[in-house]
């Protein structure tokens, strides 16, 4: 008997987006204030003087003096791909021209194109994902028909590193470093990512897949140190979205950057632009590369708010007893439930109208994932009274 399209379609939901309207409801239900702790959803001020190459580009549009509402080259904008150029020169300290970049509709997508090309040269292997990770890797790795190998989370630099050692195989086709990370907000150490690089070398059928999305969210007192640069490893690319950066989320702005020496660079860039258009995204914004083309990059804004806020809550937290993983940056708080259950504490929070994120999406069950975007002056009291309550509820 043939079936209509789709009828017996099942996609699992969103581990993550799926939340925010589960907290609406139980919120409805209970008359409670929702307070979304969920997303990493950078809402604010973004910068003038993006906001004002913008403007000016639409203004010409409207006159019809501009191209910025028309196609470009599928590897990008000229001017964005010179630009990326110089940024990576100065945020990683390697030397690569327009023609080692790939403009791409986000950081996804990035990781997404890397691993169709990955498919397009043989279509089994492993992809190495460090605990904690974010979910949306293992969506990519199994709809490219890979394996997700995963390594199990070790706070112990040199432990983690043998334990990557152990995963590393004839049939591992990348691995994906992710510093600031989502979830924990670890930054890998330059010795930790020397030592990788290490391993990489004598193993050079793995690509080195560098996820930045977080960069420029690094707590003051702390130091990132670049993954290219201290890998010293010629297969690594840097994938890079803008939408922390300039809290531009929505609009979907990225990257590709590859090492200056990585091997037949030119015809791996035509190949992986090649699988953008072969599965329908054609190319990123051209407006959102032109605007970013004029402006100074990186972007200017001001985080310390944030960053500050992401401090004190971690110290406020750990004083109500808590067990957390101390981030260095990124966006997001991990904190362990006092009964080892996440999804016991997550429960619990959503149940008082604090949404958060359980973390065994992310390979850490123990933990539930907060986002500091959510978190406000005006909110704090409230969202650190929640948690007291509940973890005296485990008493």
């Amino acid at each position: 008997m043939r079936k209509n399209p789709f009828e017996s379609l099942i996609v699992g939901e969103d581990p993550i987006r799926s939340l925010k309207r589960k907290l609406n409801k139980i919120c409805i239900k209970k008359n409670l204030t929702e307070i979304d702790l969920t997303q990493g959803n950078p809402i604010g001020k973004i910068s003038r003087e993006y906001a004002e190459k913008l403007i000016g580009l639409i203004r010409k549009e409207e006159c019809g003096e501009s191209l910025s509402n028309s196609y470009c080259s599928s590897q990008g904008y000229q001017d964005f791909l010179i630009a990326i150029s110089k940024l990576e020169r100065k945020i990683n300290n390697i030397n690569i021209s327009a023609n080692h970049i790939l403009a791409i509709p986000g950081a996804g997508e990035g990781i997404a194109t890397l691993l169709c090309g990955l498919k397009e040269e043989s279509e089994t292997g492993e992809i190495i994902l460090l605990t904690p990770f974010f979910p949306a890797y293992k969506s990519y790795v199994k709809h490219f028909g890979f394996t997700s190998k995963i390594v199990e989370f070790e706070l112990n630099e040199n432990l983690l590193l043998n334990r990557i050692k152990e995963k590393i195989s004839d049939s591992t086709r990348a691995i994906i470093i992710n510093s600031p990370n989502n979830p924990s907000g670890i930054v890998y150490s330059q010795y930790f990512l020397n030592k990788i690089g290490e391993v990489l070398n004598k193993n050079s059928h793995v690509l080195a897949i560098s996820d930045e999305p977080y960069r420029e969210l690094v707590l003051p007192d702390r130091n990132r140190a670049s993954v290219i640069s201290n890998l010293n490893y010629d297969n690594t690319v840097v994938v890079y979205s803008f939408s922390k950066e300039g809290r531009i989320a929505g609009c979907r702005i990225g990257y590709i950057a590859l090492h200056p020496k990585f091997p037949n660079y030119e015809k791996v860039i035509e190949a992986l632009t090649n699988t953008l258009t072969e599965r329908g995204v054609i190319q990123a914004s051209t407006r959102e590369q032109m605007a970013l083309s004029q402006c100074k990059l990186p972007l200017t804004i001001d985080w310390n708010d944030t960053m500050n806020l992401m401090k004190i809550l971690f110290t406020d937290l750990s004083n109500i007893g808590y067990e957390l993983i101390e981030p260095n940056g990124g966006l997001f708080i991990c904190v362990k439930s006092p009964d080892k259950n996440g999804m016991s504490l997550h429960e619990r929070l959503m149940d008082i109208g604090l949404g958060t994120v359980p973390g065994e999406p992310f390979g850490i069950k123990e933990y539930v994932r907060l986002s500091i975007c959510g978190v406000t002056r005006k909110n704090y009291n409230k969202i650190l009274n929640g948690f007291k309550d509940i973890y005296l509820s485990f008493k």
